[in-house]
């Protein structure tokens, strides 16, 4: 009966020592990589919270401090937004759902900002990230300090997605202003978007289009096309060179120039002189193909991809689609 006495003794001293270290570490936890300490406010909210480096579980008095989260409250006592200060520098900031109560932030997350530093410490730029997908990436101007850093915007970037999460466009954006539109090759993911850029639209300050920049083949070809396509239906006229009236080399040299700026010639002999020469078998589109023999053409069309080309045809006929079925071409050429 007094051993089971001394026993229990041992257990309570034990417990209150545990206990008295609990309250010593203020709400320390520890694991095997990270001590997390918390600190409270006077109304008994965490407001930071630092994860210091497990390498001395003996004593906290030489670990490294890897990052601490500060928190800023709502007048209800909810979490209103969060900071990740890693050394001197505020590396992210985290913004939750309505209502959210400190031990269920981490699952209520509505969008985030993570932080992006030069070697002097200033900002070079911050992305917004909500779900998984980076909606904005902002740049900052020279010099510029966390703190007044959304005052000191350069430009930003808007990204848009597919439901497939792929990218659609990107708007570049100054002074509130749209001055640019990226494109993007099909499936591009925000990861690998850099490489796979296909054309620019450019704007002016009025937001009228002025210049087009294709970085691809494919999509100088696809512009090239749908171009085209649109001058469906124009009329033909012997020496016409514009949506008013065009004879064969008006139209194929017209498209090239509005499209890419570039010169193949006004007449069906000169442009013949241009390009390579390509099989009828390996056409892409916007390959121009020719009738006649290559001396001596006498007319010419654009080719579209699946055995169908435009062309101003004649008079009464203007500019239509047709397939090699109606008018085979005796070769081709490839402009780009």
């Amino acid at each position: 009966m007094l051993k089971n006495k001394q026993f229990l003794r041992k257990i309570i001293l034990c417990l209150v020592f545990v206990f008295s270290i609990s309250i010593a570490l203020n709400n320390v936890e520890i694991s095997a990589k990270t001590i997390v300490t918390n600190s409270y406010d006077s109304k008994n909210r965490v407001i930071e919270q630092k994860y210091v480096d497990n390498k001395n579980t003996s004593s906290t008095k030489d670990d490294k401090v890897l990052y601490t989260y500060k928190f800023y409250y709502n007048s209800n006592n909810t979490i209103k937004y969060a900071t990740k200060v890693k050394g001197n520098k505020v590396v992210s900031q985290y913004y939750y759902k309505k209502g959210t109560k400190f031990g269920s932030h981490s699952k209520r997350i509505s969008y985030y900002f993570d932080f992006y530093y030069n070697k002097n410490n200033t900002l070079k730029l911050a992305k917004k990230i909500q779900k998984g997908l980076v909606l904005n990436e902002y740049y900052y101007k020279s010099g510029t300090r966390y703190g007044n850093h959304s005052k000191r915007i350069s430009y930003q970037l808007n990204f848009y997605y597919y439901k497939n999460k792929s990218i659609k466009y990107v708007k570049k954006i100054i002074n509130k202003k749209t001055v640019a539109i990226y494109y993007y090759s099909s499936k591009t993911k925000y990861s690998n978007h850099s490489k796979r850029l296909a054309y620019i639209n450019y704007y002016n300050s009025k937001g009228k289009l002025t210049k087009t920049v294709y970085k691809t083949k494919a999509a100088k070809q696809a512009a090239l096309v749908n171009y085209a396509k649109k001058l469906k239906g124009s009329k033909y006229r012997s020496g016409g060179t514009s949506p008013k009236g065009f004879d064969c080399s008006g139209l194929t040299s017209y498209v090239y120039k509005k499209v890419l700026n570039k010169n193949i010639g006004r007449a069906t002999y000169n442009q013949t002189k241009k390009g390579s020469y390509v099989s009828l078998k390996k056409l892409q589109p916007g390959d121009l193909v020719f009738w006649g023999a290559k001396k001596s053409p006498y007319h010419v069309g654009i080719y579209l991809g699946n055995g169908k080309y435009i062309h101003a045809e004649d008079y009464g006929k203007g500019v239509n689609i047709k397939t090699f079925n109606y008018f085979k071409p005796s070769y081709a050429k490839r402009m780009i």
